[in-house]
């Protein structure tokens, strides 16, 4: 996404949608809005991603240590209000939007799952915007 968003240069926002039958997507998200405390929200996030299929209590301390994170200050805004808040507030963004997986991206209201979808959907918001020239499509 990050190598997609640097060829193209259009903005990413991230929303937080932990899906309720991963035992550990919730507190896996309420530790990446704690890194984002400490501006370290992406080292997290690549971290945890790199290890989905790792993310109990101490798997998550682990990784904050690895990418630099004040860990006590973690854990306390892992488990403060406006943690559960964001978290939240993200996921009923998500539902509203008809999320049922994740990842999913929307570009310009289109909807995309994987690099190919996400690319198209890149390089047809540019056409539509009139843009003179687009960059070569990335091959992943």
């Amino acid at each position: 996404t990050r190598k997609m968003q640097q060829h193209y240069g259009f903005w990413l926002a991230f929303k937080h949608f932990p899906l309720r039958n991963h035992a550990f997507a919730e507190p896996a998200a309420r530790a990446s809005w704690a890194a984002l405390q400490q501006d370290k929200f992406w080292q997290l996030h690549d971290k945890l991603f790199e290890n989905s299929e790792k993310l109990d209590e101490d798997s998550l301390k682990k990784y904050a240590k690895e990418v630099g994170l004040n860990v006590k200050r973690l854990a306390a805004d892992m488990t403060s209000d406006a943690a559960k808040a964001a978290i939240a507030r993200d996921r009923k963004h998500g539902e509203e939007a008809g999320l049922d997986g994740t990842p999913t991206f929307f570009v310009n209201g289109r909807e995309a799952h994987t690099p190919e979808q996400v690319q198209a959907a890149v390089r047809k918001a540019l056409t539509d915007l009139g843009a003179k020239s687009i960059p070569a499509k990335l091959s992943f």
